[in-house]
């Protein structure tokens, strides 16, 4: 029997009892406690890395899945993680199916399969029918597609870890990973929504560097590390008598063994089949009689002395086989670690079938599984051992031999690459690229070259843009730089375009630059340029805005000299002239835009106002996007028409225009994104832009289920700006709508965890005001009138790092609000005050923003309460400036601002007090009290629980009615808005009232002008907060 086989097939571990435990306690930890963990074993070649963690994690119950990094460079892309998830795969086949169908339907959509399934074909097993067929992901490659590919993967892996069956994810041969892997496993480990899964990675020490991306993700995300050391003579010596059935003498041989091998695990077991298997059967053989292996010490000292080269062993074993075996190996080899028999059949033919049995009996060979194609060398050094049987002078040329039978098999003479498999069809490319240096034929060289081109878009179309940017290299390499651009023009101009798209795509700044130059130094149009010049503005991080300005003075559409505010108003008046006299049904029958150059410039445009808008340069983003509606209007429609039309109706509000344009502009960019093929990020930005248009004509919990597929969306696309963004507006328009707020606690804990996760800490901090108001209001903090100092907030702030400024006013807005819900007047006066001095606050210019006015409302309130307690004019003054901003808006068609106007104009009315001349008539209790009620039927009616609760609360204050009814009014609407905490701080304040009185009338409440006063406080303190004075009892104080 063959001894490697034996030991190969037993899988004993040993000395590694420690290592086991740990690998045990990291699997049990994510089990029960519901994380994903990370735990990398590191050690020399052939210490034994891969045997501990496979024979480890085959005892347990989970999905396993191995992947492996080659050292032979294989641009195909994905390939190792592509063969991990397909092993998870495989095991949910041999699972309970069904269960993980649907697991996975409910929490992926058909586009993150297909997203998925190029890489993943056994997804087309695991959820059948579940979307339209396809061979591979689309054509197009961007950015967004491999955050799309990410975010699909993270959604595969929350469905599948599961409690019972937990998810450990292989990855061997960490030294060889590419970066873009690389971000991929740190965008799983990141995620907060991915429990029951453990990471497991292996490296050889000696091969990597304080510099290699694996050290650093290490360093930096405190990964624990398993150092695996070889073994001991002891150790040697107890697999020695495994292997050898015996005991005796057994110690001398393993002091020998140790000594060739240093006790490296996989050297040993080399050694011993080597020394069995060799000509002189007196080194080791088996007794008969004794029934076990004997040996002579002394032979086997002299023969090992020249035969410490593990890899040398394993060659010397390999030319011990048939030829046929032999030339098998060889071939195999061409192919990395790992290759498909499918391949070597259509090379070699069904004559291979023995050779592969015999190199798996040897143990050099196995199956990936029973059943799978799949074959890979049992161990790199194995691997290793069989390039070397191709002679390096030989081997290029070996390399081009199999790329040409393959195309040839596959094409013939034609280049029709559509038909062929994506594996095929990389793995003949890479055969050819290997042997380019043999192809000396001019049209050959051609032909690889397009061929090379070919791999560039399918391997964007995967969004492995590090290895289309190698393709593209490789492809301009085949060419003749002298006469490339004179010859072939457009593949040339195809080709280093490409090159820049995917370079921008994955960093690669340098290649980039290279390329663009090339494309701006050849190109005969301005048209030939522009997917160059966006590569280019999509790769720097910098501010673009000079480059945009000077692309658009190219393409004629540039900035004016005028570029006053006086300028930017001529603009709107035409612009809204045509906008007029053009009906919606007009406009989504326009055309498409044809001329390229046209649809650059709004292109452009769109970016480049962003830019404008952070620096404060509305005047300029207004002529220019209103330049950009008129184009639209003339050429047609393009793929970033929404956007523009979205963009400029934001823009109006802030320019004190109508309300009505800017938001049928918003209602508009939805629709005609029905018509256009905009791309999922300008989709992104349409629906972000117009939520500052619909809060002031469409009901606020309207667009609370767009919300959460934006941000369903973002995450899809990587875009973590896009995806909290809508979470932060999805936050406010749920306050503030007047729905449960029980709901809202789970859904911010959920997400302000999340962007804590994602070291998103800008929207971290902006959306903690949020969080800890609802805690406040729903009684889930210690005190609802904290929010600076808040338990909740403290921790946030302390653990990120909070830098004293993002957060702060919403912070004191949140605060005003709840204040004035409690009556702490003081308190909301500081707030108030606060939030004034801000810029936001401060400016003349209509507030954008719908939340704005709130704001607004609540500082109306304030200023009213002010003057009813002070009775200075200045106080009524500022509350009807305040309520002519709410009024304007109103009679601009505003919808969720009616009710609020109303609740101030009986606040108005409370306060009125004819002089003592004056003619007009103070308002009667019964009309003060219908106006009371009509603002609360009003909030009522339009959903505003909150805003009706807060009018009873007013109206209780400034009647002097019979019954509580206005009390239990607001009791009852708070309790349905979910803001018990005040409901409770109302109660607690008014016991303290009556105790405090009770304690007074015992001390101070005596004889005099003194004890009236106080009597007088106590009267006043009880009837604002609402309880009946005559249900208190007032000791009789005696006069004088």
């Amino acid at each position: 029997e063959d001894l490697t086989f034996l030991m190969m097939e037993t899988k004993k571990l040993y000395g590694r009892e420690k290592e086991v435990q740990h690998l045990c306690d990291v699997f049990q930890s994510a089990k029960n406690d519901g994380i994903s963990d990370a735990i990398i074993v590191s050690g020399l070649s052939g210490t034994g890395k891969t045997t501990l963690i496979e024979t480890t994690f085959e005892k347990e119950d989970c999905l396993y899945g191995s992947g492996k990094f080659e050292m032979q460079e294989v641009s195909t892309p994905f390939s190792s993680l592509s063969n991990a998830i397909s092993a998870i795969g495989q095991a949910i086949l041999a699972a309970d199916a069904k269960k993980y169908e649907d697991l996975i339907k409910s929490s992926l959509t058909s586009d993150d399969i297909k997203k998925l399934r190029g890489l993943v074909p056994v997804l087309d097993s695991v959820v059948p029918g579940y979307c339209d067929t396809c061979t591979r992901a689309p054509k197009k490659g961007t950015k967004a597609c491999f955050e799309h590919f990410k975010y699909a993967l993270r959604l595969f892996l929350r469905s599948v870890s599961t409690q019972d069956r937990p998810v450990v994810l292989f990855m061997d041969d960490l030294q060889w990973i590419d970066e873009m892997t690389m971000q991929i496993l740190k965008s799983i480990l990141s995620d907060p929504d991915i429990k029951h899964f453990v990471l497991v990675g292996a490296y050889r020490e000696d091969e990597m560097d304080a510099d290699h991306i694996v050290s650093s993700w290490i360093t930096e995300d405190v990964i624990d590390v398993i150092e695996l050391a070889n073994i001991s003579p002891v150790q040697i010596a107890e697999a020695l008598s495994d292997i050898l059935e015996t005991k005796e003498n057994i110690q001398e041989l393993a002091d020998l063994f140790y000594n060739r091998t240093s006790g490296n695990a996989f050297h040993m077991m080399q050694l011993v089949d080597f020394i069995k298997n060799h000509n002189n059967p007196k080194l080791l053989e088996y007794s008969p009689t004794q029934f076990r292996y004997v040996w002579n010490i002394k032979d086997i000292r002299q023969f090992t002395s020249l035969s410490d080269n593990v890899v040398g062993m394993i060659v010397a074993k390999i030319n011990q086989l048939p030829e046929t075996a032999q030339s098998f190996l060889q071939l195999a080899s061409c192919f990395g670690s790992r290759f498909d028999m499918r391949i070597l059949l259509i090379l070699e033919g069904g004559s291979i079938s023995s050779s592969l049995d015999t190199a798996i009996q040897q143990g050099l060979l196995e199956r990936i599984a029973d059943t799978s194609n799949v074959i890979k060398f049992v161990h790199d050094k194995v691997y290793q051992a069989a390039v070397e049987l191709v002679p390096s002078e030989e081997r290029a040329k070996v390399h081009y031999e199999i790329g040409k039978k393959l195309l040839c098999h596959y094409c013939g003479d034609q280049d029709n690459f559509a038909d062929i498999d994506d594996a095929i069809f990389f793995t003949c490319v890479d055969q050819l690229n290997f042997g380019k240096d043999f192809i000396n034929d001019g049209n050959f060289r051609l032909r690889l070259a397009k061929l090379n081109c070919e791999a560039v878009v399918r391997a964007a179309s995967f969004s492995a843009f590090l290895a289309a940017v190698k393709y593209a290299e490789i492809s301009i390499s085949l060419l003749d730089k002298k006469t490339m651009w004179t010859d072939e023009y457009s593949f040339c101009l195809e080709l280093h375009t490409l090159l820049a798209e995917v370079s921008s795509n994955c960093g690669q700044s340098e290649q980039l630059n290279i390329a663009a130059r090339e494309v701006f130094k050849h190109a005969k149009t301005i048209d030939d340029k522009l997917r160059a010049h966006f590569a280019v503005f999509m790769g720097k991080p910098k501010d673009t805005t000079k480059e945009y300005s000077n692309l658009l003075e190219e393409l004629g559409e540039g900035l004016p000299r005028d570029q006053s505010k006086v300028r930017a108003l001529a603009c709107i008046i035409r612009t809204h002239h045509s906008l007029e006299s053009s009906s919606d049904e007009h406009i989504l029958k326009l055309p498409p835009m044809m001329c390229m150059r046209k649809g650059a410039s709004v292109r452009i445009v769109t970016m480049l106002v962003d830019n404008l808008i952070r620096h404060d340069k509305f005047c300029q983003a207004t002529i220019l996007l209103s330049n950009m509606v008129a184009v639209t209007l003339k050429e047609g429609l393009s793929e970033y028409t929404p956007l523009i039309l979205a963009q400029y109706g934001s823009l109006l509000i802030s320019f004190d225009k109508s309300i009505k344009m800017a938001c049928r502009l918003g209602s508009l960019a939805i629709k005609v994104l029905d018509v256009v093929e905009a791309s999922p990020i300008a989709r992104v930005a349409v629906f972000t832009y117009t939520s500052f248009l619909t809060n002031w004509q469409q009901p606020l919990s309207l667009h609370l289920d767009r919300r959460i597929e934006m941000y369903q969306d973002s995450l899809r696309l990587g875009d973590l700006w896009g995806a909290f963004g809508s979470i932060t507006t999805y936050g406010m328009e749920y306050f503030y709508s007047g729905l449960s707020l029980t709901p809202l606690v789970q859904d911010m804990q959920k997400f302000v965890g999340q962007m804590a996760s994602y070291g998103q800490h800008l929207f971290l901090f902006t959306n903690l005001p949020l969080y800890q108001a609802v805690l406040n209001l729903t009684g889930e903090s210690e005190n609802v009138l904290d929010m600076c100092k808040a338990k909740e907030m403290l921790e946030y702030r302390q653990k990120h790092e909070w830098d004293g400024k993002i957060g702060k006013e919403s912070c004191w807005s949140y605060g005003m609000q709840i204040a004035f819900f409690c009556g702490d007047m003081e308190t909301a006066n500081a707030y108030a005050n606060n939030l004034k001095r801000t810029d936001s606050m401060s400016c003349r210019k209509r507030l954008p923003w719908y939340f704005g006015h709130v704001r607004v409302f609540f500082f109306a309130l304030i200023a009213i309460d002010n003057y009813r307690r002070t009775r200075k004019r200045k106080y009524l003054r500022e509350a009807r400036n305040y309520k002519s901003k709410i009024k304007e808006c109103v009679h601009e068609g505003s919808i969720n601002l009616p009710h609020k106007l109303q609740i101030l104009e009986a606040e108005m009315a409370s306060v009125k007090n004819p002089g003592l001349f004056s003619r007009k008539k103070r308002i009667s209790a019964d009309s003060l009290q219908a106006l009371y009620d009509k603002a609360i039927a009003h909030s009522k009616r339009s959903g505003f629980l909150q805003d009706a609760a807060l009018c009873a609360q007013l109206a209780g204050r400034a009647l002097n009615v019979d019954d509580n009814r206005y009390r239990v009014m607001e009791n009852e609407l708070l309790e349905n808005w979910g803001a018990t905490a005040v409901i409770r701080h109302h109660q607690e304040k008014r016991l303290s009232l009556k105790k405090g009185y009770l304690t007074e009338s015992n001390t101070t409440l005596g004889s005099g002008s003194t004890g009236y006063r106080a009597r007088s406080r106590f009267i006043e303190g009880i009837q604002k907060e609402g309880i009946e004075f005559s249900s208190v009892e007032v000791p009789f104080i005696q006069a004088g």
